[in-house]
């Protein structure tokens, strides 16, 4: 018949001796019966645990382990919940992803793929003009919800909103003589940046300034920056009356690949807003 330590040698369970007295005790004599007698191990004595102290003892490391496991998921769930709240992804983009993307024009693969790869490589810069309702906001969210997905920060903001943010944030600090800048560093600690609906509107005050902050960052901390916009890039040269220029050029730079290839794409205008495509189907079906 197997002794008590075989069966835990079978089943995998610790075999701990203990150290409780400089004196020999009596055999300890456990409450299902196991008498585990006690062995001189130089000036200590010392007895290993029977069967059932032993599964005690792993039903208590489980427990642990579980109530252990339990707190860093918790704490990981609590930690994506933040970095999406940081990210000012919209509610509409949140569900965003590639596998959810309608391609509808063979370019749009292309460039679907080049943007799947600075989600998962956030580096440099990419610049995708384009159409409204083509799906450049779609394809930029898929990225920004990549990265959030695998626990980095992202940020993704409407240019418009955020220029304006940034001006309001300098006022502020001319106001108080303060030289905090939480919102521009909030902007350079994500490992992705994607500007949406850029050059919607006219420039803010302190635009020019502020995007070649973020472009200087990124060149040189690295990281990653969408910019989506419904005019092409060359369209930075007339925006800006000064720095116009110098922010194509170092635009120009952050968008080239390590195989010299430039990534700015152009959504083919035969692409029709999907937005309306809707109502245009049900007015032709009235017609």
């Amino acid at each position: 018949m197997a002794t008590d330590f075989e069966r835990l040698s079978f089943r995998n369970l610790p075999v701990r001796p203990r150290v409780l007295s400089p004196t020999r005790p009596e055999d300890w004599l456990c409450s299902e019966g196991c008498r585990m007698p006690w062995r001189e191990a130089g000036h200590n004595w010392l007895r290993d645990q029977c069967l059932h102290e032993a599964e005690a003892a792993l039903r208590e490391t489980e427990r642990i382990e579980a109530q252990r496991q339990a707190r860093r998921e918790a704490r990981e769930a609590s930690d994506a919940a933040q970095l999406r709240l940081d990210s000012r992804i919209s509610q509409i983009l949140a569900g965003c992803t590639f596998a959810n993307f309608r391609v509808e024009h063979r370019a749009m693969r292309a460039i679907m793929a080049d943007v799947r790869l600075m989600s998962e490589h956030p580096q440099g810069a990419l610049y995708l003009d384009g159409p409204t309702g083509t799906g450049k906001s779609h394809l930029a969210a898929a990225a920004c919800n990549a990265v959030l997905d695998r626990g980095q920060r992202a940020v993704m903001r409407y240019s418009h909103e955020l220029f304006a943010e940034l001006f309001e944030e300098v006022r502020r600090q001319e106001d108080r003589d303060s030289a905090s800048r939480s919102l521009l560093e909030s902007l350079h600690r994500s490992r992705l940046l994607v500007l949406d609906d850029y050059a919607l509107v006219r420039p803010k005050a302190l635009e020019a300034d502020h995007l070649l902050e973020i472009l200087h960052h990124r060149m040189a901390h690295g990281g990653g920056l969408i910019i989506t916009s419904n005019v092409p890039m060359t369209a930075l040269k007339g925006r800006y009356v000064e720095a116009g220029a110098a922010l194509f050029s170092r635009l120009s730079g952050l968008c080239r690949r390590e195989d010299g290839e430039p990534r700015i794409y152009t959504v083919p205008a035969s692409i029709t807003d999907h937005r309306i495509r809707p109502l245009a189907a049900k007015e032709a079906r009235h017609a």
